[in-house]
Order: C-alpha cells, then structure tokens, then sequence
C-alpha cells in the first residue's frame, strides 16, 4: 500500500458534534493524498455512535481516557504520512489547507512545522469578525521576523489545528510530553514544549495568506488559567 503524503490526526473526547463537523473539514483536503486517523480519547457521549458512517474512510482508534497528549501520540504512531497534520476535534480546515502547506514544506527541507492563521467562530460556526481580524494582526506582529527559541518562549502564538509536521521529526526530537502540567485531570503545556524542541532542530515557518483553519470559540475548551500554568511548567 502506497503511503499517503498527509495523516490527519484528529484527537477528540466527548466532543461527538463538533467531531463530525472536523473529520468532514479533513475528508474534503484538495490536492493531496491523505489518511485521517482520529483517536477518541475514552469518550463518554455519543461519540461512537456518531462516527460509524465514516468508519470505512477513517482510522478510528478508541484508548483508555489518558489526555490529550496521549492522545496525540498515539496517532502520530499510527501515521503512514511524510507529514503529520494535527486538527483538534472542535475545529475544521479549510479545503486547500494540506495542499499550501504541503507546497511550503516540499520547498524548505529545514522546516520541522509550519502554520499559519485562522478564522474564529462561534458555537454555531458563525465567524467572529473583529476576534478574527485582532488575532491575524497579532499573529502578523509575531511573525514578522522568523521564529527562534527565544521569541516562542517568551510569546508562542500557534494554534494547533493549524500546524504541519514533518513526521520524522517525532523520531529526532520525540513526542509529546504528556507529563508536562498536571492539572486536575488535564495535562497543558505539551504543544509549547514540543515547538520549543522543533525550535533546537529545525526552522518553524509560518504562512501568512489566507486563514487554514477555522478556530471554535466555546465554554468546554480547556480554560486559560489551565493553559497558563501548562506554560509556566514548560
């Protein structure tokens, strides 16, 4: 079987909905030869059931709820790609997204990552207009020279459903640390950590054009004071 170029990996718990909505953003990539794996990190909702009209276009893995961090990992163990592109459960692409990152990464060998901007929405889908607009220009401020070490240590602005991956990076560098922050029963801080160590190894390139992703503003997303202490501990 000819590996694909792109594994979407898509990780999710008790987001059944929302979960639908990703795995069809991923399933309608332009251009490129792609596998979608999605883990479901031991949900409780009607997830399962939700999923089964895609289970012959999909990898569908069900574990133990271990975090999300785990999570990710284990698809990245699963991924056939040469990239690994992650989209979390409650956010969609856009049908080129794979396709202009995949150009970037094949012209720039030293690129581990590269991302880009997003559109944020509501609840419903609906865009967020001046959120949208505030965060391109913050994330424009943050990119105008190439990022490094220090800059994302001191201000990291990258959202992961917007990210690209070489895949043989996580065998240089390793995976996500899932023991960066403990948190309750949430472990944060493991996107940070992980860019920060692409960051000893490769370049980061961001793509400044049109958004990739579109970002879900909703209550059940992990809360910032959660994501603050994730930072701290990295």
């Amino acid at each position: 079987m000819t590996a694909p170029t792109v594994t979407a990996a898509i990780t999710t718990y008790n987001r059944g909905p929302y979960l639908i909505e990703a795995i069809e953003s991923a399933l309608a990539q332009i251009a490129v030869d792609l596998e979608v794996i999605v883990v479901d990190d031991g949900s409780t909702d009607e997830t399962p059931r939700l999923i089964e009209p895609y289970l012959n276009h999909i990898d569908y893995v069900r574990q133990e709820n271990a975090g999300r961090a785990a999570a990710r990992n284990a698809a990245i163990r699963r991924a056939r790609g040469t990239y690994v592109a992650f989209l979390d459960s409650d956010d969609l692409w856009f049908p080129d997204k794979l396709a202009r990152q995949v150009a970037q990464m094949d012209a720039s060998p030293s690129v581990g990552l590269a991302h880009g901007h997003s559109e944020m929405i509501d609840e419903r889908g609906e865009t967020l207009v001046q959120a949208t607009e505030g965060q391109r220009l913050r994330f424009q401020a943050a990119h105008r020279r190439a990022p490094t070490y220090a800059s994302y240590a001191r201000s990291c602005l990258c959202l992961t459903s917007t990210t690209i991956v070489r895949r043989d990076v996580f065998d240089r560098i390793g995976f996500f640390d899932d023991s960066v922050a403990l948190v309750g029963h949430s472990v944060t801080g493991e996107d940070l950590d992980l860019y920060l160590r692409i960051l000893l190894e490769y370049k980061i390139a961001f793509l400044d054009g049109p958004p990739l992703a579109r970002y879900r503003v909703h209550e059940s997303q992990t809360p910032l004071d959660e994501l603050t202490l994730g930072e701290l501990a990295v």
